[in-house]
């Protein structure tokens, strides 16, 4: 599954990196301690909102899954297994959050985070779509060929794998946009990544 999201990703983003040097004499005059936390409780609160997804569905997907029948039996269990991972990544983000709070930053260091949580967050939801086109295609062999083996398993998984995706897009996209519009406040855009259509998919410019 990961090579699928891989492979959607090299196909639809063209992650250019444009070396341009420039000064800071640019950026809005803002304060950098408490512009450093506004980003780093965003983050947080994402992760909050991840873990507590990840924990209502390992405990419904528990209960569908022991419950359930054929395909919507192999649907929860999918469910639980995704979630675990999500709230192995949540909760070691939090407590690394937790110390990031205490940090100070300078100019150079807060630049390098931010432009690292946007990409972060485009290059995760290039690997979103791929997962929701693993799940399609697996749902899809399985609904035109119930009779084969493990049909009802890809069923069940490909439901899975379609719904996880899709709220890990619709997190992923706000999220960028959360963190995109916070960065306007001090650079302008002019020192950020810039997501554009091309005609024939998508292109992040990443400055630096």
């Amino acid at each position: 599954m990961k090579k699928i999201g891989t492979l959607l990703l090299l196909c639809t983003f063209s992650l250019m990196l444009l070396a341009q040097q420039k000064d800071s004499s640019g950026l809005a005059n803002v304060d950098l301690a408490k512009y450093n936390k506004e980003r780093i409780l965003m983050t947080r609160n994402s992760m909050y909102v991840l873990g507590g997804w990840s924990a209502v569905n390992i405990v419904s997907g528990s209960i569908g899954w022991s419950k359930g029948k054929d395909s919507n039996r192999f649907f929860h269990q999918g469910n639980v297994f995704w979630n675990i991972v999500n709230l192995g990544i949540a909760i070691p983000s939090l407590l690394t959050i937790k110390k990031s709070l205490h940090k100070s930053y300078n100019e150079q260091e807060t630049l390098k985070y931010q432009k690292g949580s946007e990409v972060t967050y485009l290059v995760n939801l290039g690997l979103d779509l791929g997962y929701m086109l693993g799940g399609a295609a697996l749902y899809d062999y399985a609904s035109r060929n119930p009779s084969k083996k493990g049909a009802t398993r890809m069923n069940g998984f490909g439901q899975s794998l379609l719904m996880q995706g899709g709220f890990l897009l619709l997190f992923d996209a706000t999220m960028y946009g959360f963190h995109k519009s916070h960065s306007q406040q001090w650079t302008g855009g002019k020192y950020m990544g810039d997501l554009a259509f091309t005609g024939n998919g998508f292109a992040y410019s990443y400055h630096f």
